[in-house]
């Protein structure tokens, strides 16, 4: 198994960029909006011939890994998709190379579930724990300003930042971006804020409770039991460690804040808003599964359950703690897992994201009980390495020197 991780893992090394100091964690790229996938390459194109990713921050530009693992987690569940493409063509192909735009992919649903889907939105969540006062989301001059924007929110540098409509200004202190990347929000990339005076299975621990309370509620608003339009109360900020959100859109009233202002962008049709909130919610989920996979962000040690490898959680890190973010940048590139899955979709551990993803998305569909689907992450994605284990005997998976 680790030879086949090394390998993939060298391909993707040769393949990508570096980014700046941030914590970012698998990169993202809403300025390219076309996946690309061949047998052996994973890559991203611009819908149209103008495209202003040259004025994007620069984290933005190398690659669309997070959109790549969350359309390969819908693929599975569908059933469709590149793999399943891909299966049918005839043995003599001389290339496998699929292009897709999942912005112009239709609504869907799955048999016999009646929920509706849109691809575009899901990704759009994918994005959320990156870009949480949704900046990316539009096109054109609006897109090119947002850039601005977001360029700004990882400077971590200003005393005030763009909220999330027009004229609205929010203090440092208050602003979500910047709990999302560099304070208390730091779970939601599955990172730590405690400090290395916490054992590794205390920082384990608070990041998983963490992120499960996220998950909860997430999982709420996808499957309908906190609707759109229900109040985001203080009690749900306090809980979630969140920000004034009222703060971060200039509600004079914060009773105003709903669920939907949390994962709908202001500005777009209130019908479409409340459209999409399920389905952003649900990949911000995604996003949270996906950064527990990198190596950037936790150890993960290979074990055998059931006579199948699984990737245990060992440890997670703190970013403050990192005094190379360059080194950072590189463990977040493709992993090998994800390019084996995409040459031979063959699962190289059994609880990787897309794995659980498709296995979340059906229960979104099924609306399963939390308390089920609380215990099957406990179980597979969240799986953690036995404590009897000695430290450093197992080496972590995709930690290597770039």
């Amino acid at each position: 198994m680790q030879l086949i991780e090394r390998i993939a893992c060298s391909i993707s090394a040769a393949l990508l960029l570096l980014i700046p100091n941030s914590v970012w964690a698998f990169k993202f790229n809403p300025c390219l909006r076309v996946l690309v996938y061949d047998k052996y390459v994973l890559e991203q194109e611009k819908i149209k011939l103008f495209n202003p990713c040259s004025e994007a921050p620069e984290p933005l530009r190398p690659a669309a890994v997070h959109e790549h693992m969350t359309n390969f987690t819908i693929d599975e569940y569908r059933g469709s998709g590149f793999l399943a493409n891909t299966a049918k063509l005839p043995a003599n192909a001389k290339s496998s190379r699929q292009v897709f735009n999942y912005m112009a992919d239709p609504a869907w649903t799955k048999s016999p579930a009646t929920t509706v889907h849109n691809t575009h939105a899901i990704i759009f969540g994918s994005w959320w724990n990156d870009d949480p006062l949704m900046y990316t989301w539009g096109s054109g001059k609006d897109f090119r300003d947002s850039l601005g924007k977001l360029k700004r929110q990882f400077e971590n540098t200003s005393a005030y930042y763009d909220g999330g409509v027009a004229m609205c200004r929010v203090a440092a202190k208050d602003f979500l971006g910047w709990s999302s990347h560099f304070g208390p929000l730091q779970y939601l990339h599955f990172m730590t804020n405690l400090d290395t005076h916490h054992s590794d299975r205390e920082r384990l621990d608070d990041t998983l409770e963490k992120s499960l309370g996220w998950i909860e509620f997430a999982y709420k608003a996808a499957t309908g039991v906190l609707p759109p339009t229900a109040p985001l109360t203080v009690q749900d900020e306090q809980h979630l460690s969140l920000p004034s959100i009222a703060r971060n859109y200039c509600l004079s009233n914060h009773s105003n804040a709903k669920i939907r202002t949390l994962f709908a962008r202001a500005g777009v049709p209130i019908t479409l808003r409340d459209q999409r909130t399920p389905d952003v919610a649900l990949g911000s989920i995604f996003h949270i599964i996906q950064d527990s996979f990198s190596p950037a962000h936790t150890c993960r040690t290979e074990m055998r359950v059931n006579g199948r490898y699984v990737a245990a959680l060992s440890r997670v890190y703190n970013y403050n703690d990192e005094k190379d973010h360059k080194r950072h940048g590189r463990l977040d590139s493709y992993p090998g897992w994800l390019l084996t899955y995409a040459k031979a979709g063959e699962h190289v551990y059994a609880n990787d994201p897309i794995v659980v993803g498709a296995w979340l998305l059906q229960a979104v569909d099924a609306k399963t009980p939390w308390d089920e689907v609380k215990a099957h992450l406990l179980e597979s994605v969240f799986i953690k390495q036995a404590e009897t284990s000695a430290a450093g005997q197992s080496p972590c998976i995709g930690q290597r020197s770039l």
